[in-house]
């Protein structure tokens, strides 16, 4: 089950963010205890331990949809998933979880933007 009370993706991030230092290529590193960004987000809720059991992002997923989103990766600009983004953003080019929660944070407020009603 997953908790979290109404966090969107970016809030979550640095709710995450704030109990352990960042970590890369790994949502929970043995080497200093730290969490990536997506695995901040799942702290934050409650799912990481399932997550690194499982590596089933489908509670994430239906949590929070962005993550399934196709949008500009803001460097290659190139066409991907959100959540390949951010893996992304994380470990390759090392953005804090701060900058990828404001990078998420945007394309919520876009899609609210585009809402019909």
């Amino acid at each position: 089950m997953i908790f979290g009370h109404g966090l969107t993706f970016g809030e979550a991030i640095r709710e995450g963010a704030a109990r352990r230092p960042q970590a890369r290529y790994a949502h929970l590193s043995a080497l200093n205890g730290g969490t990536d960004a997506i695995g901040a987000a799942a702290e934050a809720v409650g799912y990481l331990k399932r997550l690194i059991e499982t590596k089933d992002y489908g509670p994430l997923q239906e949590r929070w949809p962005v993550l399934t989103r196709r949008v500009k990766h803001p460097l290659r600009k190139e066409i991907a998933l959100v959540q390949s983004i951010v893996h992304n953003l994380n470990d390759q080019y090392q953005w804090t979880r701060e900058a990828i929660a404001a990078f998420v944070d945007g394309i919520d407020v876009a899609l609210e933007l585009t809402k019909p009603g």
